[in-house]
């Protein structure tokens, strides 16, 4: 059976026609078809500043910022007219886009990706500028161990007990706080 392919005069309804190639994100479920989120911030703009800051004062949000920021989210990995990608946005169950929303911003939850002691590594390298794959595997502990005692990175025990406890207020808010529009709890 053939599928017609929508004009520019008709925007791609099927999540599967639209999306771009190497897309990659949190999916979100949207009038029964499942559409990915780009799961990290796509342009630096000052949508992500307010939100970051609501949250981390007030741990709410806004409806309408988070909508605002689903929108860019949903158009970095789709091919949509915007009046349709905010359609989508505005069919979406608030409590999911707060989740892709917290994904971009926050990185993607523990039960999505490994956060460890490579993470460590990756991100103690490339904050200083240095480009883990350039570095020989031997040499990886003694370059860790030199940033560490110039204080040029996060000891790795601390980064870890931070991811934990992490971990263990999201689990805790999503025991004592009603399902709201609030940034922070997995709604």
């Amino acid at each position: 059976m053939l599928t017609q392919v929508p004009t520019a005069h008709e925007p791609a309804t099927d999540p599967e026609q639209a999306i771009l190639h190497g897309a990659r994100g949190t999916p979100v479920l949207i009038q029964d078809q499942t559409w990915l989120f780009a799961d990290y911030v796509p342009e630096r703009e000052p949508i992500w500043d307010e939100i970051y800051d609501r949250s981390a004062r007030f741990n709410k949000c806004p409806e309408e910022l988070i909508r605002s920021a689903s929108i860019r989210l949903l158009c970095v990995n789709y091919d949509l007219e915007p009046g349709r990608a905010a359609d989508l946005i505005l069919a979406a169950p608030i409590g999911e886009l707060v989740t892709a929303v917290e994904a971009a911003l926050y990185g993607p939850s523990p039960e999505h990706t490994s956060r460890g002691w490579s993470q460590w590594v990756e991100c103690s390298l490339r904050s200083n500028n240095i480009d883990p794959e350039t570095v020989p595997p031997y040499l990886i502990n003694p370059l860790l161990e030199y940033l560490e005692e110039m204080k040029k990175l996060i000891p790795a025990r601390e980064y870890i007990c931070s991811l934990r406890a992490a971990v263990e207020r999201q689990e805790w808010l999503s025991k004592v706080k009603p399902r709201t529009h609030d940034v922070g709890s997995s709604s």
